[in-house]
């Protein structure tokens, strides 16, 4: 059954663990259940993330403290577990299910949240903030634009210096953490690295998040930045499922 997050939050808040959730999305509190039992079984004490719509998961409260929390109007997932997968990948383990679905909106989602001239702003806001979340260096710009977007050159050059500005004019106030490749591909490729089968907890009939899909069936460009011997793990252990 699908439900509000504010209903699977407060099934959720147990000891010394947080579970994060976006609170426009709704949740199957079916397999919640089974997540969390699975969790407090095998996982206490680690991390487990969960793929769906952008990634969830299950964190030990101490660690999510130490790695701590920005204030981020967009991307704030991955700006986090950036942070927190340096520090922490070898206590990640992660679970490729599709747990959320986000509620049907007409038209543009954002305008949910702001109308007129604080509807520009939010925009504005949310582009500043992706750049500092992907940490979209010049080099990261390129990936971004041109290879996983397939933008001219032109347009990829000129975003790239916007977005070299904000680093630049934010680095004092919000230091970006900056990667050999934008960092939801960074975060991306510890997801598939630290993947488990979902049969481990009990269920066979499973549903597979559509990030993995993208990955098995090569729709993504993201491909191309993932290992190959973790390209066919997933490949292996997924292709059946689909």
């Amino acid at each position: 059954m699908f439900e509000r997050a504010w209903k699977a939050i407060s099934i959720t808040i147990i000891g010394n663990y947080v579970i994060f959730f976006d609170g426009d999305s709704l949740y199957d509190s079916d397999l919640l259940a089974i997540i969390l039992k699975f969790y407090y079984q095998k996982f206490k004490g680690k991390v487990l993330l969960i793929n769906e719509p952008g990634f969830y998961g299950i964190f030990p409260k101490d660690i999510a403290i130490k790695v701590g929390f920005r204030d981020l109007n967009y991307a704030e997932d991955i700006d986090f577990l950036t942070r927190l997968l340096r520090s922490y990948s070898n206590l990640t383990y992660s679970l490729p299910l599709s747990l959320s679905q986000n509620e049907d909106v007409k038209g543009d989602r954002e305008k949910r949240y702001a109308r007129g001239i604080k509807y520009v702003y939010r925009i504005i806001h949310n582009y500043v903030d992706r750049a500092i979340s992907y940490g979209l260096i010049p080099r990261n710009s390129i990936i971004l634009f041109r290879q996983m977007y397939n933008l001219p050159i032109i347009e990829t050059i000129v975003l790239s210096l916007i977005n070299t500005i904000i680093i630049y004019l934010m680095y004092a106030k919000i230091k970006p953490i900056i990667n050999k490749e934008p960092n939801f591909i960074f975060v991306d490729k510890i997801f598939l690295e630290r993947i488990l089968d979902p049969t481990e907890l009990g269920i066979e009939a499973y549903p597979v998040s559509s990030f993995v899909k993208e990955i098995i069936s090569f729709s993504t460009k993201e491909i191309y930045f993932i290992p190959k011997n973790v390209l066919v793990k997933v490949i292996n252990m997924f292709k059946n499922k689909l």
